[in-house]
Protein backbone atom coordinates (compact mmCIF):
# COMPACT_ATOMS: atom_id res chain seq x y z
CA UNK A 1 0.00 0.00 0.00
CA UNK A 2 2.54 2.90 -1.16
CA UNK A 3 0.39 5.21 -2.74
CA UNK A 4 -2.60 6.65 -1.41
CA UNK A 5 -5.96 7.60 -3.84
CA UNK A 6 -7.92 9.76 -0.45
CA UNK A 7 -5.92 11.89 1.39
CA UNK A 8 -7.61 10.91 4.17
CA UNK A 9 -6.20 7.57 4.47
CA UNK A 10 -3.23 7.37 6.70
CA UNK A 11 -0.15 5.43 4.83
CA UNK A 12 1.55 2.64 6.51
CA UNK A 13 4.70 0.58 6.68
CA UNK A 14 5.09 -2.70 8.11
CA UNK A 15 7.76 -4.85 9.90
CA UNK A 16 8.13 -8.81 9.18
CA UNK A 17 9.92 -10.13 11.99
CA UNK A 18 12.29 -7.48 11.88
CA UNK A 19 12.36 -6.61 8.16
CA UNK A 20 10.77 -4.50 6.24
CA UNK A 21 8.15 -5.34 3.92
CA UNK A 22 7.96 -3.30 0.87
CA UNK A 23 4.21 -4.62 0.19
CA UNK A 24 1.45 -6.14 1.47
CA UNK A 25 -2.31 -7.15 -0.07
CA UNK A 26 -5.60 -8.19 0.70
CA UNK A 27 -6.84 -11.64 -1.02
CA UNK A 28 -9.85 -13.98 0.24
CA UNK A 29 -8.83 -17.44 1.47
CA UNK A 30 -9.24 -20.00 -0.90
CA UNK A 31 -12.80 -22.42 -0.55
CA UNK A 32 -12.89 -24.78 -3.29
CA UNK A 33 -10.50 -23.60 -5.54
CA UNK A 34 -12.60 -20.39 -5.57
CA UNK A 35 -11.33 -17.32 -3.61
CA UNK A 36 -14.37 -16.64 -1.67
CA UNK A 37 -13.55 -17.32 1.93
CA UNK A 38 -12.36 -14.56 4.82
CA UNK A 39 -9.71 -12.21 4.13
CA UNK A 40 -5.99 -12.55 4.23
CA UNK A 41 -3.17 -10.58 4.27
CA UNK A 42 -0.28 -11.52 1.60
CA UNK A 43 3.10 -9.67 2.20
CA UNK A 44 6.14 -9.54 -0.46
CA UNK A 45 9.58 -10.39 0.17
CA UNK A 46 12.27 -9.33 -1.93
CA UNK A 47 13.32 -12.91 -2.85
CA UNK A 48 10.66 -15.37 -1.89
CA UNK A 49 7.81 -13.18 -3.37
CA UNK A 50 4.62 -13.43 -2.43
CA UNK A 51 3.37 -15.50 0.86
CA UNK A 52 0.65 -15.31 2.98
CA UNK A 53 0.39 -14.19 6.41
CA UNK A 54 -1.19 -16.88 9.09
CA UNK A 55 -2.09 -16.68 12.56
CA UNK A 56 0.98 -19.38 13.14
CA UNK A 57 -2.12 -21.79 14.51
CA UNK A 58 -1.12 -24.31 11.84
CA UNK A 59 2.49 -25.00 12.99
CA UNK A 60 2.93 -28.27 14.54
CA UNK A 61 6.46 -27.95 15.59
CA UNK A 62 6.97 -25.22 18.34
CA UNK A 63 10.50 -24.82 17.12
CA UNK A 64 9.52 -23.38 13.72
CA UNK A 65 9.26 -19.60 13.26
CA UNK A 66 6.07 -17.76 13.81
CA UNK A 67 5.13 -14.89 11.61
CA UNK A 68 5.52 -11.46 13.97
CA UNK A 69 4.51 -9.01 11.96
CA UNK A 70 4.67 -5.00 12.92
CA UNK A 71 3.11 -2.06 11.20
CA UNK A 72 3.68 1.93 11.96
CA UNK A 73 1.25 5.06 11.05
CA UNK A 74 3.18 7.20 8.98
CA UNK A 75 0.67 9.76 9.05
CA UNK A 76 0.40 10.02 12.65
CA UNK A 77 4.36 9.49 12.99
CA UNK A 78 5.17 12.53 11.04
CA UNK A 79 3.36 14.95 12.92
CA UNK A 80 5.15 14.07 15.77
CA UNK A 81 7.91 16.50 17.43
CA UNK A 82 11.46 15.13 17.53
CA UNK A 83 11.11 14.91 21.35
CA UNK A 84 8.32 12.80 21.07
CA UNK A 85 9.61 10.34 18.73
CA UNK A 86 12.98 10.16 20.83
CA UNK A 87 10.54 9.25 23.54
CA UNK A 88 9.34 6.27 22.02
CA UNK A 89 11.21 3.11 22.57
CA UNK A 90 9.54 1.44 19.61
CA UNK A 91 10.05 4.07 17.03
CA UNK A 92 6.12 4.12 16.35
CA UNK A 93 6.12 0.25 15.73
CA UNK A 94 3.32 -1.38 17.28
CA UNK A 95 3.17 -5.48 16.83
CA UNK A 96 -0.14 -6.80 15.63
CA UNK A 97 -1.62 -10.19 14.34
CA UNK A 98 -3.21 -10.62 11.26
CA UNK A 99 -6.71 -9.87 12.27
CA UNK A 100 -5.66 -7.00 14.00
CA UNK A 101 -4.05 -5.54 11.30
CA UNK A 102 -7.10 -6.43 8.59
CA UNK A 103 -9.00 -4.44 11.34
CA UNK A 104 -6.14 -0.99 11.74
CA UNK A 105 -7.00 -1.29 7.57
CA UNK A 106 -10.59 -1.44 7.62
CA UNK A 107 -10.69 1.28 9.78
CA UNK A 108 -8.06 3.38 7.85
CA UNK A 109 -10.62 2.92 4.78
CA UNK A 110 -8.50 0.47 2.83
CA UNK A 111 -10.84 -2.32 3.16
CA UNK A 112 -14.99 -2.30 2.97
CA UNK A 113 -16.17 -5.40 4.52
CA UNK A 114 -20.19 -3.77 5.04
CA UNK A 115 -20.79 -5.01 1.59
CA UNK A 116 -18.40 -7.95 1.67
CA UNK A 117 -16.28 -6.57 -0.72
CA UNK A 118 -12.86 -5.06 -0.70
CA UNK A 119 -12.32 -1.56 -2.07
CA UNK A 120 -12.02 -0.76 -5.47
CA UNK A 121 -8.03 -0.16 -4.83
CA UNK A 122 -7.86 -3.51 -2.70
CA UNK A 123 -9.35 -5.19 -5.29
CA UNK A 124 -6.60 -4.26 -8.18
CA UNK A 125 -4.08 -5.94 -5.82
CA UNK A 126 -6.07 -9.50 -5.25
CA UNK A 127 -5.76 -12.76 -6.61
CA UNK A 128 -6.46 -16.32 -6.51
CA UNK A 129 -5.02 -18.00 -3.88
CA UNK A 130 -3.97 -21.68 -5.58
CA UNK A 131 -1.07 -23.59 -4.27
CA UNK A 132 1.54 -23.65 -6.65
CA UNK A 133 4.06 -26.34 -7.37
CA UNK A 134 8.49 -25.07 -8.10
CA UNK A 135 11.51 -25.54 -7.73
CA UNK A 136 13.64 -24.07 -4.96
CA UNK A 137 17.34 -23.55 -3.87
CA UNK A 138 19.07 -22.54 -0.47
CA UNK A 139 21.82 -20.52 -1.54
CA UNK A 140 23.91 -18.05 0.52
CA UNK A 141 21.82 -18.35 3.82
CA UNK A 142 18.18 -17.27 1.07
CA UNK A 143 15.86 -19.29 -0.25
CA UNK A 144 14.95 -18.84 -3.91
CA UNK A 145 12.25 -20.16 -5.40
CA UNK A 146 10.37 -20.04 -8.44
CA UNK A 147 6.86 -21.33 -8.48
CA UNK A 148 3.38 -21.96 -10.84
CA UNK A 149 -0.19 -22.60 -10.52
CA UNK A 150 -1.06 -26.68 -11.09
CA UNK A 151 -3.31 -26.10 -13.79
CA UNK A 152 0.02 -24.53 -15.48
CA UNK A 153 2.29 -27.59 -14.36
CA UNK A 154 3.59 -30.04 -16.96
CA UNK A 155 2.52 -33.48 -16.35
CA UNK A 156 5.57 -36.30 -15.21
CA UNK A 157 4.23 -39.92 -14.69
CA UNK A 158 1.76 -39.08 -11.87
CA UNK A 159 2.78 -35.96 -10.97
CA UNK A 160 2.37 -32.19 -12.05
CA UNK A 161 5.52 -30.39 -11.64
CA UNK A 162 7.33 -27.22 -12.46
CA UNK A 163 7.49 -26.78 -16.38
CA UNK A 164 11.09 -25.37 -15.97
CA UNK A 165 14.17 -27.19 -14.30
CA UNK A 166 16.73 -26.43 -11.96
CA UNK A 167 19.41 -26.34 -14.87
CA UNK A 168 17.36 -23.71 -16.92
CA UNK A 169 16.18 -21.56 -14.11
CA UNK A 170 19.56 -21.28 -12.52
CA UNK A 171 21.23 -20.09 -15.76
CA UNK A 172 18.33 -17.54 -16.79
CA UNK A 173 19.10 -16.32 -13.03
CA UNK A 174 22.93 -16.32 -13.94
CA UNK A 175 21.87 -14.08 -17.03
CA UNK A 176 19.77 -11.86 -14.86
CA UNK A 177 22.40 -11.49 -12.45
CA UNK A 178 20.54 -12.59 -9.62
CA UNK A 179 23.14 -15.60 -8.93
CA UNK A 180 26.60 -15.75 -9.31
CA UNK A 181 27.69 -17.38 -12.84
CA UNK A 182 30.47 -19.12 -11.57
CA UNK A 183 28.64 -21.37 -9.36
CA UNK A 184 26.79 -24.19 -11.04
CA UNK A 185 22.77 -25.10 -10.53
CA UNK A 186 23.84 -28.39 -8.80
CA UNK A 187 26.15 -26.87 -6.17
CA UNK A 188 23.36 -25.20 -3.62
CA UNK A 189 20.87 -26.86 -1.66
CA UNK A 190 17.78 -27.54 -3.59
CA UNK A 191 14.52 -29.06 -4.65
CA UNK A 192 11.12 -29.16 -6.09
CA UNK A 193 7.21 -29.46 -4.79
CA UNK A 194 5.14 -31.76 -7.14
CA UNK A 195 1.76 -32.51 -7.25
CA UNK A 196 0.05 -36.42 -7.21
CA UNK A 197 -2.22 -36.68 -9.10
CA UNK A 198 -3.17 -40.26 -7.87
CA UNK A 199 -4.11 -38.81 -4.73
CA UNK A 200 -4.12 -35.09 -4.49
CA UNK A 201 -1.29 -34.49 -2.43
CA UNK A 202 1.57 -32.00 -2.62
CA UNK A 203 5.11 -33.40 -2.44
CA UNK A 204 8.77 -31.76 -1.46
CA UNK A 205 11.24 -33.58 -1.99
CA UNK A 206 14.80 -31.86 -1.17
CA UNK A 207 18.52 -31.83 0.02
CA UNK A 208 18.73 -33.06 3.53
CA UNK A 209 20.49 -29.82 4.02
CA UNK A 210 17.87 -27.83 3.75
CA UNK A 211 14.86 -30.51 4.89
CA UNK A 212 17.37 -30.54 8.54
CA UNK A 213 16.77 -26.98 8.67
CA UNK A 214 12.34 -26.71 10.28
CA UNK A 215 12.52 -22.97 9.54
CA UNK A 216 13.41 -23.16 5.90
CA UNK A 217 10.78 -26.08 5.18
CA UNK A 218 8.17 -23.71 6.42
CA UNK A 219 9.42 -20.88 4.81
CA UNK A 220 9.10 -22.85 1.51
CA UNK A 221 5.54 -23.83 2.56
CA UNK A 222 4.10 -20.74 2.67
CA UNK A 223 6.21 -19.12 -0.13
CA UNK A 224 4.19 -21.66 -2.71
CA UNK A 225 0.94 -21.32 -0.84
CA UNK A 226 0.78 -24.83 0.42
CA UNK A 227 -1.59 -26.56 2.35
CA UNK A 228 -1.02 -27.88 5.89
CA UNK A 229 -0.55 -31.79 4.36
CA UNK A 230 2.56 -32.22 2.17
CA UNK A 231 4.69 -35.61 1.57
CA UNK A 232 8.35 -34.48 3.48
CA UNK A 233 11.13 -36.57 2.04
CA UNK A 234 14.76 -36.38 0.56
CA UNK A 235 15.66 -37.68 -3.02
CA UNK A 236 19.07 -39.21 -3.79
CA UNK A 237 18.87 -36.95 -7.21
CA UNK A 238 19.11 -33.78 -4.88
CA UNK A 239 22.28 -33.74 -3.42
CA UNK A 240 24.28 -30.79 -2.73
CA UNK A 241 28.29 -30.43 -2.89
CA UNK A 242 28.72 -30.70 0.47
CA UNK A 243 26.60 -34.18 0.59
CA UNK A 244 28.41 -35.23 -2.45
CA UNK A 245 32.36 -34.03 -1.18
CA UNK A 246 31.79 -33.21 1.53
CA UNK A 247 32.93 -29.40 3.21
CA UNK A 248 36.64 -28.75 1.91
CA UNK A 249 36.43 -25.22 3.01
CA UNK A 250 39.11 -25.25 5.37
CA UNK A 251 41.64 -28.02 3.47
CA UNK A 252 44.32 -26.80 2.11
CA UNK A 253 45.38 -27.20 -1.78
CA UNK A 254 48.43 -25.08 -1.45
CA UNK A 255 49.17 -22.37 -4.70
Amino acid sequence: MHAMHESKKPEFRFLLNGVVIPEIRISRKCVNGEATGSLQIEVRDEVIGWMTLDDNSHLCDKDLPRFEMSYRNETEWAKLSVCERHADPDHGWRKTSDRKLLKILETAGYIETKKDSMSTDDKRGTRVCKPRVGIFWLFDEKLLVEGTPVSEAEPYANHLGHPAGHPAVWERWQKLGSVPKDVPYDEPPRGRVMFNRIDGTYVLLADKCILNQKGIVSMILRALDLPKTVTVDTDGHYRCHVCLYGDDTDEDWGE
